[in-house]
């Protein structure tokens, strides 16, 4: 299948059949009202998803704290080849994944499966993220 095709089934099966592009070969959808996925047509061939976990702490202590804990959560969910790339912005201190699917590798059904895949990693960073990564609250920290 061509990307385009792929992103009309995923737009079908998704019922949003009035959805709108953001411009030539970009849509964002949002999934569960909290993660927001950007997709992008690269090349023709590939889809490329994408979303914003969040800011970094303003603080410059927490934010490598907060960027310790991703590194170290983001090696131990390496099993084989990551399907999906955890990075910071290189303009902003924001911390986004994303994923590249060939379209000449997948059907409708894959694709879906792939989507879902990159949606529930996003809410599981996310979680991560609120919980793990976290500042500790003031007063309970001590910098030495």
């Amino acid at each position: 299948m061509t990307a385009e095709e792929l992103m009309d089934s995923l737009i079908q099966r998704l019922g949003l059949t009035d959805l709108e592009s953001e411009g030539p070969g970009r849509w964002r959808i949002v999934f569960d009202a909290d993660v927001a996925v950007d997709f992008q047509i690269e090349n023709g061939s590939g889809i490329r998803l994408e979303t914003v976990l969040g800011p970094l702490p303003e603080d410059e202590y927490w934010a490598e704290t907060a960027v310790r804990a991703v590194l170290q959560r983001n090696l131990t969910q390496l099993n084989g080849v990551a399907q999906n790339v955890v990075f910071l912005h290189s303009d902003r201190p924001i911390l986004s994944i994303s994923r590249t699917e060939n379209a000449e590798n997948s059907d409708s059904e894959s694709f879906a499966a792939c989507v879902e895949d990159f949606v529930n990693a996003a809410e599981a960073w996310l979680e991560f993220l609120a919980v793990e990564a976290a500042p500790t609250p003031p007063g309970l920290a001590m910098r030495l």
